[in-house]
């Protein structure tokens, strides 16, 4: 049987090309969702896991708009530059999350989140010259949710900056290319349940550092591309933690103070034999 009633989905796009080829969209939409099977049944609960579904979750309700502005700028000695300009806002009633239900020992619980909302813009570049491409990305992402239960619940944005970077240069003469990548994860804010000497709960606005994550791949080929081998690094900086106070502490234990990301620095080394040519 439908546990729920029809959702209905309204979707309105649009379209404009300016002169200068300069092109625009817009695309507002509803965000309608119900919950899925495991999300109101699942129940994986051991001596080392706690996970339950619940049966009395609500179908999410809300609107999404989304807009982009991009435009594709061509110079000589077939250089061109296309870049892109986006925003995002999504609101949200009853979202679906998993949250913790009990602090220690540790249990999750699908909820219903009372007001969720989120503001983001992005900006994206794509770069070519001859042998030589990039591309750069940046990004401000904002977030706010409450939960009703939780009286105390700030409703404050959250922002979150990340940028990333790839260069790739390809070399005919040795059949081969170099890539670097390159992504920062800019410092991120979450509310975290603390309880303050009074002994009430309250919630604390904590911070996690930001951290950087940068990759070299060298791609070579033989045998008319047949064979395809690769050596890479990762990890260059060696990061392993990022330190946090934005982790809640448990009845008997103090807040983790710094959060492990990584085991640190890899090489690699993976090569490819096609078959078929």
């Amino acid at each position: 049987t439908n546990l729920f009633g029809p959702q209905y989905i309204m979707s309105l796009s649009t379209k404009y090309i300016f002169n200068n080829d300069l092109e625009f969209r817009t695309v507002i939409g509803s965000s309608n969702k119900t919950p899925t099977y495991d999300e109101l049944f699942t129940f994986f609960v051991d001596s080392n896991h706690d996970v339950q579904g619940n049966p009395n979750l609500n179908p999410e309700q809300g609107i999404s708009i989304f807009t982009h502005l991009k435009k594709t700028f061509k110079f000589k000695n077939n250089m061109s530059l296309r870049s892109k300009f986006s925003t995002s806002y999504i609101a949200l009633k009853n979202k679906i999350e998993l949250i913790i239900s009990n602090p220690l020992p540790l249990a999750y619980k699908y909820n219903n989140i009372d007001d969720f909302k989120s503001l983001g813009f992005f900006f994206e570049n794509e770069f070519k010259f001859r042998r030589l491409s990039s591309g750069l990305g940046i990004s401000l992402l904002g977030v706010t949710q409450i939960l009703n239960a939780e009286q105390d619940s700030n409703a404050d944005f959250l922002y979150s900056l990340s940028a990333n970077f790839n260069i790739n240069y390809t070399i005919p003469k040795w059949n081969s290319n170099v890539t670097l990548y390159l992504k920062h994860n800019g410092s991120t804010q979450q509310f975290v349940q603390k309880t303050n000497n009074q002994g009430e709960l309250t919630f604390e606005r904590g911070e996690t550092d930001a951290f950087t994550w940068l990759d070299l791949n060298f791609e070579k080929s033989f045998f008319n591309k047949r064979l395809v081998s690769t050596f890479g690094a990762r990890n260059i900086l060696n990061i392993n933690s990022v330190n946090t106070n934005a982790i809640a502490g448990g009845a008997h234990s103090d807040a983790p103070r710094n959060l492990p990301l990584a085991y640190g620095r890899s090489f690699f080394l993976k090569l490819n034999y096609n078959l078929k040519q």
